[in-house]
């Protein structure tokens, strides 16, 4: 469904056009490294509370995109974010049955951000060489 982008690279990696390193927008960001205006928040709805334990970051970033604000990833903020500190290794599927439901059609048009060469649900950036010979 969602997971950050770059986990285990180095972060000074020139690794396509230094794409860590760039500004940029994005569909969401993670909430562990996530600054909104309090305005923007409220207007929003904050989290939804519907979501326990995991996606209530990418659903705010969703609603936002869809209102037509811009999210954006910055490349030079250093960030060591201990994954799962707080919640442990609890996983709820219910929180991403809930994000599919919500979002499916957004998600099924694919992320509008992301170079449509790269499989999707990979964060490794492998290619997909059926869309390479289109």
């Amino acid at each position: 469904t969602a997971d950050h982008l770059f986990r285990n690279f180095n972060a000074e990696s020139d690794f396509y056009h230094n794409i860590i390193q760039s500004d940029r927008d994005v569909t969401a960001v993670t909430a562990a490294c996530l600054m909104i205006s309090s305005e923007k928040f409220r207007q929003a709805g904050g989290f939804d509370e519907k979501f326990r334990n995991h996606y209530e970051d990418l659903d705010l970033c969703l609603r936002l995109f869809k209102a037509g604000y811009s999210n954006v990833y910055a490349g030079t903020v250093k960030l060591v974010h201990h994954e799962s500190k707080t919640r442990g290794k609890y996983y709820d599927y219910t929180d991403r049955i809930l994000l599919l439901d919500r979002w499916e059609s957004l998600i099924q048009a694919g992320d509008p951000f992301s170079n449509e060469n790269f499989l999707p649900d990979r964060c490794d950036f492998a290619l997909g060489a059926g869309r390479l010979l289109k």
